[in-house]
């Protein structure tokens, strides 16, 4: 939760940046101020983070086109020599058990 002089602190930013809520500023009460808060991010910032995020893909699809297997099984962006087994089904749908031959450690990957 935001203490009181945050809460003026912040709708005294947003009305610099020209935003004006439906109500005056003494009706606002916290919740409404973290919704304001949560709106205002998502408008500035959701459209870049995804854009990042598909920038990412992209840079990961071409690897997976461009780079020798074992250019990407060194750089973490792939897992070889991994057995596939059945491991019962879900909601109707059939699952697949993927693990590492001889019972080994799983090696480091790009994604954490």
């Amino acid at each position: 939760m935001r203490a009181a002089g945050d809460i003026g602190k912040y709708c005294e930013g947003m009305m610099e940046q020209g935003y004006r809520p439906a109500k005056a500023d003494k009706d606002l009460d916290e919740e409404e101020v973290d919704a304001m808060a949560i709106k205002t991010y998502i408008h500035r910032w959701a459209k870049l983070l995804l854009l990042e995020a598909d920038e990412g893909v992209l840079q990961h699809v071409q690897a997976l086109k461009d780079w020798p297997l074992e250019l990407l099984s060194a750089e973490g962006w792939v897992l070889l020599d991994m057995e596939a087994s059945r491991a019962g089904k879900y909601h109707d749908m059939r699952q697949v058990k993927f693990s590492i031959k001889d019972g080994e450690e799983l090696p480091r990957t790009a994604f954490g």
